[in-house]
């Protein structure tokens, strides 16, 4: 049973309770599924709310087939302050005539090699084919 089904079985929505079982179904119905990318052997997930900005810039992309096909250039916040999003940089050589495009977190599983150490490097896995990720829009700046 998903978990946005769970809380309305599970809490009473009656008297006061009910607008704020009311808002928590209605903001888990809201919230995006993350996709979760394959990994390869000897990787393992990094939990999303441990994600930060120094820990993903730069850090290579993969696509579906898990190939190398980019790298986060930057990271798109919400209006507060939240991750909803990477830009990263696509093509090009050296950064001439590479294309920068935004991929939504809901296709991004971040993870790093199962015996390293907690502060140790990540790689981003794409929920996408590299031909999707080249179809995406280019973003500005």
């Amino acid at each position: 049973m998903m978990l946005r089904n769970l809380v309305r079985a599970v809490v009473p929505v009656a008297g006061p309770a009910a607008a704020l079982v009311a808002a928590l179904a209605a903001t888990l119905a809201a919230t995006p599924v993350q996709a979760q990318a394959a990994l390869p052997p000897g990787l393992e997930p990094v939990p999303p709310e441990t994600w930060t900005a120094e820990m993903l810039l730069g850090a290579e992309v993969r696509d579906l087939a898990a190939e190398s096909v980019a790298a986060v250039r930057d990271v798109q916040l919400s209006p507060e302050g939240r991750l909803q999003g990477l830009l990263v940089e696509i093509g090009g050589l050296w950064g001439i005539g590479a294309r920068t495009v935004a991929v939504p977190l809901t296709q991004v599983t971040v993870a790093r090699p199962a015996d390293a150490p907690v502060k140790g490097e990540v790689r981003v896995h794409l929920a996408i084919s590299a031909d999707a990720l080249k179809s995406l829009p280019e973003v500005e700046g």
